[in-house]
């Protein structure tokens, strides 16, 4: 019996058993990268979830602080304008974004819309014309930016969006006499060539609220 099993391993491996060999440390080098992969997905969503839990936060911290010292106005437009004013200072300072200047809109009249844009890539495109001169263009693309929408006269609705290449954030917030309410939403973002910046990509990630009465 002694002699079969060393004449057995004298002569090497058939074929078959190389193959089965082969085969079977594919099998566990494809688990193997599997499991990584998962691990590293499971990873990358929680780091995507604090992020945005940590965006919404500090969007939700910069709206209470602002409006800790109370709105001015007796009237919707002047609370907006207040709003508008201490929180997109607040909300600029927080985000590190480029503050508007608020002192050239009015609330009186239709809804509005202001962009800023702190961080963009720069592309070239060029144009052949009819005398065939070539025609550079400058195209900028956004990276990270603040757009703020107002819903028009008397409404006291006001939206902030702040983008960035991988959160969006959205701040609906709505001014009466009486107060004012907030809710932040986080998502992430996907490039939309329609808007031509980055948006949240309709699935929202996290949410937090906030009112004030006075």
């Amino acid at each position: 019996m002694l002699n079969r099993r060393t004449h057995r391993l004298g002569r090497g491996y058939s074929i078959a058993e190389i193959v089965i060999s082969m085969a079977l440390i594919v099998l566990l080098t494809v688990a193997g990268f599997t499991a990584c992969y998962a691990a590293l997905a499971v990873q990358g969503r929680a780091d995507e979830n604090m992020q945005a839990w940590n965006g919404a936060g500090t969007v939700r911290e910069a709206f209470v602080s602002a409006l800790h010292g109370g709105i001015e106005g007796d009237t919707i437009d002047e609370r907006a304008r207040s709003v508008t004013e201490k929180f997109g200072s607040r909300l600029g300072f927080a985000l590190n974004a480029t503050v508007f200047g608020l002192h050239t809109v009015t609330f009186d009249g239709e809804g509005w819309q202001l962009s800023a844009v702190m961080e963009a890539d720069v592309r070239q495109e060029g144009t052949v014309g009819e005398d065939g001169q070539l025609t550079e263009t400058e195209i900028q693309l956004p990276r990270r930016g603040l757009v703020l929408s107002y819903g028009g006269r008397g409404t006291g609705k006001l939206t902030y969006e702040y983008y960035s290449t991988e959160l969006a954030l959205t701040a609906e917030v709505t001014v009466t006499s009486g107060g004012c309410d907030m809710t932040v939403t986080a998502y992430a973002s996907v490039w939309s060539d329609e808007a031509g910046r980055y948006v949240a990509d309709g699935s929202a990630i996290c949410a937090q609220e906030a009112h004030y009465e006075g």
